[in-house]
């Protein structure tokens, strides 16, 4: 459905004039205005006048497991995920409004887990006890326990190094970091409700460009306006051009 922006009625999409007032209807009301659902399965939803610039999947989630996307629009910069976890379905969202961005933080390398590697150090040694005072009358139950000891080891070893990321985007408002997220654990305190958002994600085809891109499309937004919009968004300028004809 196409709203009016004169009257308000909602029409038709193929209408190319509004049924109630009779004045031409404008495409960019559909595609931007109406507070419509993300087609990447999202539920973030547009404000009136809100145009959304660009849309990165910046991360795959793994605790829930699922997709993370950063939305950036002419008024906000918005997380938002969606996935699967204990056979139900989960949602989160985290924005902050351009105009108070005071910062954009970044990280992404490779490291180590130190937990991962003390812990498979610890099954190692308790392995090789378990070897060393193996008994015949219980060697095949110890012979089992053995196996699976050396199997977590290994899988603890094998997870201890890793690819880490983090994206920070800080405010000048009332919460300095509304949205934090990568795979040390992604946060954000509630002002006022005392809550707490965790996810557990790692990179995406979108990251690194995300990386690159996010400051700049940022400080134009702040500095240009909405003037910033046909310069990250082509298609913005054909739209506007279709709806003056």
């Amino acid at each position: 459905m196409i709203k009016c922006e004169k009257c308000g009625i909602s029409n038709e999409d193929n209408s190319p004039f509004c049924s109630e007032c009779g004045d031409k209807l404008s495409r960019m009301a559909l595609n931007y205005s109406e507070k419509e659902k993300f087609q990447n399965g999202s539920f973030v939803a547009l404000g009136d006048n809100e145009i959304r610039v660009k849309t990165y999947h910046c991360t795959t989630m793994k605790k829930p497991q699922g997709e993370g996307y950063l939305t950036v629009t002419n008024k906000r910069v918005i997380f938002h995920g969606y996935g699967k976890f204990g056979g139900g379905r989960s949602r989160i969202v985290s924005e902050v409004p351009i105009e108070s961005v005071s910062g954009i933080g970044f990280y992404y390398g490779k490291g180590l887990n130190i937990p991962f590697i003390i812990l498979g150090v610890i099954l190692s040694f308790l392995s090789l006890y378990m070897l060393l005072s193996l008994d015949k009358a219980e060697e095949i139950s110890t012979f089992i326990e053995l196996l699976i000891g050396l199997l977590l080891a290994c899988l603890c070893l094998r997870n201890s190094r890793k690819c880490f990321y983090n994206i920070w985007v800080y405010s000048s408002g009332a919460s300095s970091t509304p949205i934090d997220f990568g795979n040390s654990t992604f946060s954000s305190k509630i002002t006022g409700q005392a809550g707490l958002m965790s996810i557990v994600a790692d990179v995406s085809e979108d990251t690194e460009l995300l990386m690159k891109e996010l400051g700049a499309l940022v400080l134009d937004l702040k500095t240009m306006g909405d003037y910033a919009i046909s310069k990250w968004l082509p298609s913005y300028e054909e739209q506007k051009s279709e709806n003056s004809e």
